[in-house]
């Protein structure tokens, strides 16, 4: 596995207290966070964040996550992370992004797809070669690429329920990215052992919607599949076991 050069966009942090689990470790959905935040960082500087795709009535929407982890960070640790660009088909745009810690162990390293949206119409859109320039794209990171469709399970069991709240909704007025990671990290069997979380996104959960949560457990994958009142789809995330 190798890492990218001059062109991948670096921030340094250090995790806290208040986004580590009970055993002081970042959580599932803290290691998103920071990877989004670290691309959102990157629009920003480059001129194409949320204003920019504001005046344009376009947002970039996450499709699919494929993150692998190494080891979790601890509370206090200094961590940097890094994103880049590593291709635009269509009206996907593809990035990468890779967490480190301030001696250089690869903590965590990802591949994910992003919709280029209209926000008038809900439609995607194929990115503009003037668009797509605003980003240096690297080669891809050298991993193993999982599929972006991931399969549902046949035997599900219902496992709870939930409302989707106001401190969950974000700019887009919807559910954010790492909250349907958290929500479905809640309902593992075997919190510590995970080594890859892959997510699609089907559909946007909204303010007061209704959310069911499914679980099929088997031996080297977890599988929650997020579904709203009429069994549609909300999100599938799996949890590939070490």
């Amino acid at each position: 596995m190798t890492c990218m050069g001059d062109e991948m966009y670096e921030e340094d942090w250090q995790v806290r207290f208040s986004e580590c689990d009970r055993n002081q470790q970042l959580t599932y959905s803290g290691i998103v966070n920071y990877f989004q935040d670290c691309s959102n960082l990157q629009s920003e500087k480059l001129g194409a964040g949320c204003s920019y795709l504001e005046e344009r009535n376009r947002a970039w929407i996450l499709d699919f996550w494929q993150i692998v982890i190494e080891r979790r960070p601890h509370s206090f640790e200094r961590i940097k992370t890094g994103t880049w660009a590593s291709g635009f088909k269509g009206f996907f745009g593809l990035r990468n992004f890779i967490m480190k810690s301030k001696d250089g162990e690869l903590l965590a390293y990802a591949n994910s797809y992003w919709v280029y949206l209209d926000m008038l119409t809900g439609r995607p859109v194929r990115i503009t070669e003037d668009e797509a320039s605003v980003y240096p794209v690297e080669p891809a990171f050298q991993m193993d690429y999982a599929d972006r469709k991931i399969p549902v399970p046949q035997e599900l069991e219902l496992l709870g329920e939930t409302v989707v709240n106001e401190h969950q909704i974000d700019l887009y007025h919807h559910m954010n990215n790492g909250r349907y990671i958290e929500l479905a990290a809640d309902y593992l069997q075997e919190q510590q052992n995970v080594r890859q979380i892959c997510c699609q996104y089907k559909k946007q959960a909204k303010q007061n919607d209704k959310i069911k949560i499914y679980g099929n457990f088997a031996k080297e994958r977890e599988t929650i599949v997020l579904k709203d009142a009429e069994d549609g789809i909300y999100a599938v995330v799996s949890f590939d076991k070490k």
